[in-house]
């Protein structure tokens, strides 16, 4: 991607992501590696994975910022095409059963920070299924929303606390709200128990938890 403009390249410029690079100019601290995940009107998927360095050339005191972009969409591709051929030649026993626990869910799903795009609306994900197992790890997920343990809520709000820290810092935030309970039919929705584990206000903040 060298030499080409940004309208070469394509990249997709949501308010998240000049968010994201506007704060490391200000800081001057380079977040960790992300990727944007776009999907045209016209169908298919991109996926770039940028790296922001904030740099000052000797000759004046103003920060610019190196950004590096790498397409990764083939390579994701080739990555989707290698795991179901090793799911393909390594079935599991059928009939086996498997345990839906949080160790599971949390050794198995992959780790990769992304910023993604559905419905003019974006987010940032942290995890992702990982193929070859994918149906196992859902099947996790939904028992475990039936049944809450104790330790899940806290774990995941850690998690999201020191990704969103990292990328955009606390002060971009005045409010936690919890995403709708969805189909799990349970009492205890998990998305509410995060927002309780994830409080990051003191008695004294301004924001609400």
């Amino acid at each position: 991607l060298v030499g080409l403009t940004h309208q070469q390249v394509g990249i997709p410029a949501s308010d998240a992501v000049g968010f994201l690079l506007h704060r490391a100019l200000q800081t001057r601290v380079s977040p960790p590696e992300f990727e944007i995940v776009s999907t045209p009107e016209s169908g298919g998927k991109r996926v770039f994975r940028l790296n922001v360095s904030p740099f000052s050339p000797t000759e004046t005191t103003h920060y610019f910022l190196m950004v590096t972009a790498r397409e990764a969409t083939s390579l994701e591709h080739r990555e989707g095409l290698l795991s179901r051929k090793i799911a393909s030649q390594t079935q599991p026993t059928p009939g086996k059963p498997v345990e839906p626990s949080l160790a599971f869910l949390a050794e198995t799903l992959v780790s990769r920070r992304a910023i993604r795009e559905r419905k003019s609306v974006n987010y940032l994900a942290l995890r992702s299924w990982r193929q070859a197992i994918r149906d196992y790890q859902m099947k996790a997920l939904k028992a475990l929303k039936q049944n809450i343990p104790d330790e899940m809520p806290a774990l995941i709000a850690a998690e999201i606390a020191a990704e969103v820290t990292s990328l955009l810092g606390v002060s971009a935030f005045k409010a936690i709200v919890p995403i709708p309970c969805g189909h799990s039919k349970s009492e205890t929705c998990l998305s509410v128990e995060i927002a309780h584990a994830l409080n990051w206000c003191g008695p004294s903040a301004s924001r609400s938890c």
